[in-house]
């Protein structure tokens, strides 16, 4: 005779009050941040030159050797692991050897003190960076709430606007010698983009302050291995301060590519805020010998102000992109039909994970601080080298 017997629980023994500890430390930690960061100086004379930087630099320097993205593999294997690890609870659950008790309070305990762990480790490792002083008061721009807010100003817009279609325009024709090349524009044979971007970084912190830490050399930003994953969550590039790693997703048109890695560079060099990083991006592109990098820039610039001008003045804003080039246009196409294709809920929710993130880094106004860019650059645009730069000098 068989007899069936119930399978044993084997219920895993927990100890709360190790991951408690561990989430308190962590939060007394992250309150004692958050208080000193308020000081803009401590972030800058303690923070940054002591902690972050070294933390970065010795990173780097330990992943900059590989070929690709550290931080790819790592986060593909947590994945793994974390699928693997809830099946598998699952299926403990479902055998009726765990209960769903045990199961749900294990996974939450982990859950928490894990968070916990990489929240201050982004904060010391980087993520202070977006409580230093802003970029306008310490370079001493000239930089308004609203960018176009009188007549005058909309004015003043329209004509730097034209003036950089202007420089659109040359910068595609140094490329391609013509109007319009026939495909869309990408890195010349033997360019190393970092390379020239690198350069464009030291040409920089000679003539703006960049601080001994931003003008530094870093290692090269990185072509993720999957590009449709980037695609699909809207992504152009991300910097990684585990790592310390520049990723970006190596699939758009190749101009489009060299200005995000220019964004994500500027990261790399301690620049936090997602307006502040374009802005030191496209003078990196602009303070380059290389035609590329200049003409991505601009083309950043054009799209900033663009978008300005269309919100008090569509009509005119239309005209000037009329203006452009046919290769310029194939080029702006090039780059719509690529993330086109793309669309669809999961760049939403990436969005709003984004969005999410930024706030809590103290970003007010989240995603929107892609677009506050056109306030630096058209601060900039109204500088001696900013005026020598739209006349083409």
């Amino acid at each position: 005779m068989t007899i069936r017997s119930e399978p044993r629980r084997r219920d895993i023994v927990l100890d709360p009050w190790s991951h408690v500890r561990v989430v308190l430390f962590c939060s007394g930690v992250g309150v004692f941040l958050a208080g000193a960061a308020r000081d803009p100086t401590w972030v800058e004379t303690v923070w940054l030159p002591w902690v972050g930087a070294p933390w970065i630099g010795w990173a780097a320097w330990l992943t900059g050797w590989v070929p690709f993205a550290v931080a790819e593999i790592v986060v593909g294997v947590l994945a793994v692991w974390a699928v693997f690890s809830t099946l598998s609870g699952a299926s403990d659950v479902a055998a009726g050897r765990r209960g769903v008790g045990n199961a749900l309070a294990s996974f939450g305990l982990h859950t928490a003190s894990t968070a916990a762990l990489f929240a201050v480790w982004f904060q010391l490792a980087w993520g202070l960076a977006y409580q230093r002083a802003p970029l306008g008061e310490r370079w001493a721009l000239p930089v308004a709430a609203q960018v176009g807010a009188s007549e005058a100003e909309v004015t003043a817009l329209r004509a730097r606007l034209a003036s950089v279609v202007d420089r659109v325009n040359a910068s595609y024709r140094a490329i391609h010698g013509v109007d319009d090349a026939g495909w869309a524009t990408r890195p010349r044979e033997g360019l190393s983009v970092d390379a020239a971007l690198e350069s464009g970084f030291q040409a920089l912190g000679h003539v703006e302050d960049l601080g001994p830490i931003g003008a530094g050399r870093r290692p090269p930003a990185k072509a993720v291995l999957v590009p449709d994953v980037f695609g699909w969550l809207g992504i152009g590039g991300v910097f990684v301060p585990f790592t310390g790693e520049a990723t970006f997703n190596g699939a758009p048109p190749g101009w489009a590519v060299a200005a995000t890695m220019a964004h994500e560079k500027a990261h790399q060099r301690f620049v936090a805020p997602e307006d502040e990083a374009t802005f030191v991006g496209v003078l990196a592109g602009l303070s380059s010998r290389e035609a590329l990098l200049r003409y991505a820039a601009w083309m950043t610039v054009r799209g900033q102000l663009e978008r300005t001008l269309y919100r008090v003045d569509a009509e005119r804003a239309q005209a000037e992109r009329g203006r452009l080039l046919p290769g310029v246009v194939r080029d702006l196409e090039a780059a719509r039909d690529y993330w086109a294709a793309f669309e669809g809920p999961l760049e939403d929710v990436a969005q709003a994970m984004n969005d999410s993130y930024l706030k809590a880094n103290g970003v007010e106004d989240g995603v929107v601080a892609y677009g506050r860019a056109a306030r630096l650059i058209d601060a900039w645009l109204q500088t001696p080298r900013g005026k020598r730069a739209l006349s083409g000098r």
